[in-house]
């Protein structure tokens, strides 16, 4: 509650007046020109990163691979744009660190870590269904496919011919 009362607050306040203060060394206008720029350049960044990191997830998927890292990655370009959006110097940098793929894969191990870190606490947990029942990160269930059942039932056997010629008349 902290962080979003900060984030909603001090931070806006804080990009207000070095927007004034930018403003006062090299004009009002220039200011809003970077501020501007800032602005397209990271939307044309987020949306060509996006598009790249949703290519590399479908081949992902395809290859039968889970996408842990571009899930992430996707995560970060979004919140990257969303800072970018955002008039402020602070955030612009902020987002083009996140939108950018050097500096994006800087991030990632931290992401990863943070999430570690508040699974095991039970901080956060997830929840899957498999089969029809719900299982949380809490009590892992280990779902590695094992030895297949054998069904010793009798195979029905279906005459599609006297089945199709009942069904006509």
């Amino acid at each position: 509650m902290l962080i979003l009362f900060l984030l909603f607050t001090i931070v806006p306040i804080i990009e207000l007046f070095l927007l004034i203060e930018v403003g006062k060394v090299i004009g009002a206008w220039d200011t809003v020109f970077i501020v501007f720029t800032t602005g397209v350049v990271g939307a044309y960044m987020a949306k060509s990163q996006g598009l790249s990191i949703l290519m590399s997830t479908q081949k992902q998927l395809a290859q039968g691979q889970l996408p842990t890292d571009n899930i992430i990655q996707g995560v970060l370009v979004f919140i990257g744009g969303v800072f970018l959006i955002t008039p402020g110097f602070i955030t612009d940098f902020l987002g083009l660190t996140l939108v950018f793929p050097l500096t994006r894969n800087l991030y990632i191990h931290s992401v990863k870590t943070f999430f570690q870190k508040k699974i095991k606490s039970g901080g956060m947990q997830f929840y899957t269904n498999i089969n029809g029942e719900w299982y949380s990160s809490e009590n892992q269930r280990d779902v590695t496919p094992g030895p297949k059942k054998v069904n010793d039932q009798p195979a029905k056997i279906i005459d599609i011919k006297n089945y199709r010629s009942h069904r006509d008349h």
